[in-house]
């Protein structure tokens, strides 16, 4: 039984820093122009210039810190609350008016969208996260400590 939990927890972790790394990467740092439209959308719709490029980088960099900490196992559980936490903030402008749960593919009026996949795909994400927060092993539970720390008595 443990073996499958632990299996489960790499598989979701591997599922949430996949999907991070390619958002930041992809979309928040290399954003070729008509790309990333949401934080544009946010930006235009809120009258708030901050959103984007400012808060669009500090995503970026939270999904790569979230990614980095939720591969590691002694750290997975920080990256899935790190990763959690982006995640309800995505889902929370995805809830507002600034954004919709279908976001616009550019800012033009009666432009076509994405029918809610990345709504979708951040309530996944978020499931996974927390998931993966209730399945990693407590280090209690991990067995001691292995390596030039630990030697047992002889």
């Amino acid at each position: 039984m443990r073996w499958i939990q632990i299996g489960l927890s790499w598989l979701l972790a591997l599922f949430v820093a996949g999907v991070f790394l390619q958002a930041a990467l992809a979309f928040k740092f290399a954003d070729a122009p008509g790309e990333n439209i949401i934080f544009a959308t946010i930006a235009a719709r809120s009258q708030i210039a901050l959103f984007e490029p400012g808060v669009r980088f500090l995503v970026g960099i939270a999904e790569i810190i979230a990614a980095a900490l939720i591969i590691l196992p002694w750290t997975r559980r920080l990256g899935a609350v790190l990763a959690a936490g982006v995640l309800i903030g995505a889902i929370a402008f995805h809830l507002s008016p600034w954004l919709a749960i279908a976001v616009p593919t550019s800012l033009a009026d009666n432009a076509p969208n994405d029918g809610g996949m990345l709504f979708f795909l951040a309530c996944g994400c978020l499931v996974a996260s927390v998931a993966n927060i209730f399945l990693t092993p407590s280090p209690a539970k991990r067995g001691p400590a292995r390596g030039r720390g630990f030697r047992a008595a002889r």
